[in-house]
């Protein structure tokens, strides 16, 4: 009886045992790295040794779970660059998944084109407050740059990446080191997230703000054999200067009146030279 007591006692502990590993193994498969799917041109780059001298490419990419307003990676087979499910919709785009059909949503997608080391920018504008606000409900899952630079370039440390900043709204809500997304690293390409909320023990974006009008990403890359002179920071337009352009507008009128005032004293002494000249002459004819 004490025997197969126990044996009981030992089977039930080996299974709490199996059921508390099963337990804690589950977060970490929940967060192991899932292969995307891919095209053709996507598993090229991704094969391709970076050229320092080439052109690539970062483009804006962005998710709200439930409400399903994205934008996917470059390479999607279906919404991506030559996506086939883009339903007649530009990839440019904001777009919706929504009862079965692919809609497009406000906004305008700004992608780089990256053909030297420099600063560049991606993001959308004009959203008109089509993100669902309640992000408690619909959050923000994540916003990313989805490139076409192998990630072995990254990881040899051939191209480095940084200054990594995104706003919201004009407001800054992240900067600092980007996660290297797994999952497009399986595609041998390198995509780089601001905010990602499927890899909560990774990297989460605690500052992350509903945007109604805009989302940008700025950042610095370096690796290729010559620098982009067009590939600066964005700095604001400084405000006309109303007191400066007051102040020139009544120098400049003050020298146009000068000069009219100095013509109008050359042309009364032209005036008495002549009248003396004419007097002198008159006298002397006088004379004779």
């Amino acid at each position: 009886m004490r025997k197969s007591l126990r044996k009981i006692s030992a089977a039930i502990a080996g299974c709490a045992l199996a059921m508390a590993l099963t337990v804690g193994a589950v977060p970490n498969a929940a967060n192991a790295a899932v292969k995307p799917q891919c095209t053709k041109d996507g598993e090229k780059a991704g094969k391709a040794k970076f050229n320092p001298d080439g052109t690539y490419h970062a483009y804006f990419g962005l998710q709200q779970q439930n409400t399903w307003i994205f934008r996917d990676q470059w390479f999607s087979p279906t919404l991506g660059v030559k996506g086939t499910d883009l339903a007649g919709n530009d990839y440019a785009s904001i777009l919706q998944s929504k009862d079965g059909k692919v809609l497009k949503k406000d906004g305008t997608v700004t992608d780089a084109e990256i053909t030297g080391n420099g600063t560049y920018t991606i993001g959308v504008t004009g959203l008109n407050g089509c993100i669902d606000t309640d992000l408690d409900a619909n959050p923000i899952s994540m916003i990313y740059a989805s490139t076409d630079i192998p990630i072995s370039a990254i990881k040899d440390g051939t191209v480095k990446i940084s200054d990594v900043k995104m706003s919201i709204d004009g407001r800054e809500a992240f900067s600092g080191e980007p996660y290297t997304n797994e999952d497009t690293e399986l595609v041998k390409l390198y995509q780089f997230d601001c905010t990602n909320t499927y890899k909560k023990d990774q990297f989460e974006n605690p500052s992350i703000l509903c945007p109604s009008d805009s989302i940008q990403i700025t950042f610095t890359i370096s690796g290729f054999t010559n620098d982009n002179p067009n590939a600066v920071a964005a700095t604001p337009t400084p405000a006309a200067d109303s007191s400066a352009s007051s102040s020139t507008s009544s120098t400049s009128s003050t020298e146009s009146n000068g000069g009219t005032n100095t013509t109008a004293v050359a042309v009364v002494v032209v005036v008495a030279v002549v009248v003396v000249a004419g007097v002198i002459v008159f006298v002397k004819k006088k004379k004779n």
